[in-house]
C-alpha cells in the first residue's frame, strides 16, 4: 500500500477516537453507514455545501478547504468567521453533541487551526464549537502543546 502525501484531518479524529477505526476507514476505505452517520450526513447537507456570506464586520466561509505542509495534514473545515477588524478567525467544526472530554474533536479542531494559522500568521486563531461556543486563543495553547 503506498502512503498519501498528505493524511485527511477527519482521520486524525478518528485515529484518536478508535485505532482500529482508523484502519477500516482510511486504510480500508470501508465505512459503515449505521444511524449516527446518516444523521451527521443529514445534517451537514448545508455545511457540506461550499459558500460566503458577508456580514457588516464579519465574513463566514462555508466548507473551507485547509492543508499544511508542516503538518502534511488536508481537510475542510465546516465553518470559518472571519473577524477582519479585530484580526480574529474562527475555525467551526460541527458535532452531534458537545466536545466533551474527550480529545478526537479537539484534535480535529486544532489541527483546523494550525492549517488556517501556518497560512494566516498574522491573526488571532479562536475555536468554536457549535453546541457550546468557546473561545479559546488557540495560538497560545497549540505551542505549549
Amino acid at each position: 500500500m503506498e502512503l498519501p502525501d498528505y493524511i485527511p484531518i477527519s482521520m486524525l479524529n478518528a485515529f484518536e477516537y478508535c485505532p482500529r477505526r482508523f484502519w477500516i476507514e482510511f486504510v480500508d476505505a470501508e465505512m459503515e453507514i449505521n444511524a449516527h452517520v446518516l444523521e451527521g450526513q443529514i445534517k451537514h447537507e448545508r455545511t457540506h455545501t461550499a459558500g460566503v456570506q458577508q456580514e457588516v464586520d464579519e465574513l463566514t466561509v462555508r466548507r473551507l478547504y485547509v492543508y499544511s505542509d508542516q503538518l502534511r495534514v488536508t481537510g475542510f473545515v465546516d465553518l470559518v468567521e472571519i473577524d477582519a477588524e479585530r484580526g480574529v478567525i474562527a475555525p467551526v467544526e460541527y458535532k452531534k453533541g458537545s466536545m466533551g472530554k474527550w480529545l478526537n474533536d479537539h484534535i480535529q479542531l486544532c489541527a483546523q487551526a494550525m492549517c488556517l494559522e501556518e497560512r494566516l500568521s498574522d491573526s488571532q486563531i479562536i475555536a468554536l464549537s457549535s453546541s457550546h461556543p468557546r473561545s479559546d486563543d488557540l495560538t497560545t495553547r497549540l505551542q505549549e502543546g
